[in-house]
């Protein structure tokens, strides 16, 4: 049965805006307290995974998390009568709690969860491991949400198994599938490439996604462990989608990337290719191609590979990869070179989402399904020409032009976003109040 790759795009929410909520993150902290446009980030958002969707590549949508998270201020002790009295008690004290209630960070979606095709798992089972993300407070609060969510669409226990996030102690901080890579094809076992930190540094533990890697029933002789170079991580590099990209048989990384790979990756990549009989292509990048600053400052790590229907390998990129010389002119001789499968480069606009730090790549949850798998998932989220233009409506009558952190406290702001999500989840056929009782 004929396996493809369906990809979660996450919608872009109405709360979003500028809080330089991530210290580690260059993006996030340049642009701390500039006016954002949460329209502007919204259809700038859905527009890439439309394109990704007419060149037949499988997309579906992820809702925004609901904001304000409101609970998560009252568990830190502020109270009031009201909603807004809790916000504005918040507010005064400590307006950085207010940003990150009001976090539309679950828009990067590569930070959901790691998810494990039903051809490399134990049991034959799709499986999803929502992230802890406890590494900082606004990303925290979404494990919940992201359990409810992955419950909710992938429902059926015959094919799917939804796990509990691993337990939040910051020896098993885990950020999901921007630090997990599956290579070979879909038909047959992939081979995982986990990504973790320095010890006791950065955002991901190698004992978490070893963790995940047992609750998901891999093979762990099928499972490659990389370490994070600590120079990248000082730099910048605060996930390993930063710093490289996988796709079916290519996987391009960065020379300084990672500590020196051990005679037991090296041995298990070997393995892999003779007993599959498939051929992976382990494409690393000098410094003097692409520096590590201008790797970061253009996100050119963090661009997607895709197939198309065709089953052409095409690149999409942010247009930031066209300010840098370098990286446009490195991205012109992967076009050239016969010895990897990209051909073509699609330049998408993200400006919002890349001012807060997040590019293509960000914003993309890959799943890997079978036919049946596929048929017996929610399809509401799926795109179609309805869904996109009925979003596309709903973003443009009711998200605002620009907004900062000082609006988050007005009101008004507290009534919309409510009214904003419930339009998106039944948009998405999530059921009436979906989530809301977190």
């Amino acid at each position: 049965m004929n396996r493809f790759e369906l990809n979660f795009d996450g919608l872009i929410g109405p709360s979003h805006h500028f809080g330089g909520l991530s210290c580690d993150n260059q993006a996030s902290r340049h642009h701390q307290a500039q006016i954002s446009s949460p329209k502007q980030a919204a259809l700038q958002g859905l527009e890439k995974g439309f394109t990704l969707y007419k060149m037949g590549v499988p997309q579906a949508i992820l809702p925004p998390h609901h904001r304000p998270n409101l609970q998560m201020l009252r568990n830190l002790g502020f109270s009031g009568a009201s909603d807004q009295d809790v916000l504005d008690a918040a507010y005064k004290q400590n307006s950085s709690l207010v940003s990150a209630a009001f976090s539309a960070s679950s828009m990067w979606t590569a930070n959901a969860a790691t998810v494990s095709a039903s051809k490399d798992t134990g049991d034959g089972k799709v499986h999803f491991t929502p992230a802890n993300l406890l590494n900082h407070l606004h990303r925290s609060q979404e494990a919940r949400f992201n359990q409810l969510l992955f419950n909710k669409i992938f429902s059926d226990p015959m094919y799917f198994k939804v796990h509990d996030p691993i337990t939040s102690c910051y020896e098993l901080r885990d950020e999901g599938a921007a630090n997990h890579t599956r290579l070979g094809n879909y038909e047959s076992c992939g081979l995982q490439i986990f990504c973790h930190n320095p010890l006791r540094t950065g955002r991901q533990a190698r004992i978490a996604s070893e963790a995940i890697c047992r609750g998901h029933c891999l093979d762990f002789s099928k499972v490659v462990f990389l370490e994070q170079n600590p120079l990248a991580v000082q730099k910048g590099v605060f996930h390993n989608d930063v710093i490289a990209t996988g796709h079916k048989n290519l996987y391009l990384h960065h020379e300084n990337a990672y500590t020196e790979w051990s005679d037991e990756s090296m041995g298990l990549i070997d393995s892999f290719q003779q007993k599959s009989n498939q051929s992976l292509i382990f494409h690393s990048i000098k410094e003097e191609e692409i520096s590590l600053e201008d790797a970061i400052q253009s996100y050119f790590f963090n661009s997607q590979i895709v197939s198309t229907n065709t089953e052409e390998q095409v690149l999409i990129a942010p247009v930031e990869c066209l300010r840098k010389a370098r990286v446009k002119a490195y991205i012109d001789s992967i076009l050239e070179d016969s010895t990897l499968p990209i051909h073509q480069v699609i330049y998408v606009d993200l400006t919002q989402s890349m001012k807060n730090g997040g590019g293509p790549a960000c914003l993309r949850l890959r799943v890997v399904l079978n036919q049946d798998e596929f048929n017996a998932m929610h399809s509401g989220v799926l795109i179609n020409e309805k869904l996109y233009n009925d979003l596309k409506k709903c973003i443009q009558r009711n998200y605002r032009d620009s907004l900062t952190v000082s609006d988050l406290r007005d009101p008004q702001f507290l009534a919309e976003v409510k009214t904003i999500h419930d339009e998106i989840d039944a948009l998405l056929d999530l059921g009436n109040n979906f989530g809301w009782d977190l």
